[in-house]
């Protein structure tokens, strides 16, 4: 039986067999590659994303609190509604919002 074996073995079909499971092995392991590749690639962007949606957001809402911080004091210098919303962009109903929350 041995003997037989030897006879059947075909270099060039072991050759091949070789090569294909090379093949077969380089591309899962760059399958796998890629893919933790890709998903550090991803975290790493979202968080450069994340953090400067958040600084901007931040900035925005630090203008708006400065905006009422403002406001509250003019209206607490008993300056008219008027000229509070000429100066700060407001509208008079937004003013009026703010004044029944100081209040």
């Amino acid at each position: 039986m041995i003997g037989m074996l030897a006879l059947e073995y075909d270099p060039e079909e072991a050759r091949k067999a070789f090569i294909n499971y090379g093949i077969q092995q380089g591309i899962g392991i760059g399958r796998e590659q890629g893919i933790g590749i890709g998903r550090e690639q991803g975290i790493g962007i979202g968080r450069e994303q994340g953090i400067g949606i958040g600084r901007e957001q931040g900035i925005e809402i630090g203008k708006e609190e400065k905006t009422i911080d403002f406001v509250s004091k003019m209206l607490q210098e008993n300056i008219s509604i008027e000229t509070i919303s000429k100066i700060s962009g407001w509208s008079e109903e937004e003013i009026l919002k703010l004044q029944l929350l100081e209040e």
